[in-house]
């Protein structure tokens, strides 16, 4: 099995409180899945509940939303995480979008006593996010200004 992290495109996340802190809140867009063609959006939000579920996770919510103003699936989530210095009842949000035949998640994570907290923070960068052209199609795009 791969590392999970080396899906992880970019990664918030909060402060480390030090030696202690065994579990940081953050907020992670990563790629849930590729080379799904002929697939749904529907058809990958029940494809990743069904991984989760199968992975011990627990899904307390499935259902339509919006990212970025285009559709998307919110997961919400809750794990008991064995880390290395301890253990921690972990919760979770993935906001799922299919881009092409990949499948993209905007996931929020925190501990059970700190998700509470933690969204309205992580809630300003889900609000924030959106599809941008990539540098090279931008470069091309006309200024609004002509050369004199």
């Amino acid at each position: 099995m791969k590392n999970p992290t080396e899906r992880t495109i970019v990664y918030l996340g909060t402060k480390s409180d030090g030696e202690n802190d065994i579990f940081r809140e953050s907020v992670q867009f990563k790629i849930e899945a590729k080379n799904l063609k002929n697939v749904t959006l529907a058809q990958a939000a029940d494809g990743l509940v069904g991984s989760m579920k199968k992975a011990g996770i627990t899904v307390t919510e499935s259902v339509e939303d919006k990212l970025g103003g285009k559709q998307a699936y919110r997961v919400t989530y809750t794990n008991h995480l064995k880390l290395p210095n301890g253990e921690v009842q972990a919760k979770g949000r993935v906001y799922l979008q299919l881009r092409g035949s990949t499948a993209y998640g905007l996931d929020v994570r925190a501990t059970d006593e700190t998700f509470d907290a933690f969204l309205p923070v992580a809630q300003k960068v889900v609000d924030s996010f959106e599809w941008v052209a990539p540098a090279a199609a931008a470069a091309t795009t006309k200024s609004s200004e002509e050369p004199k």
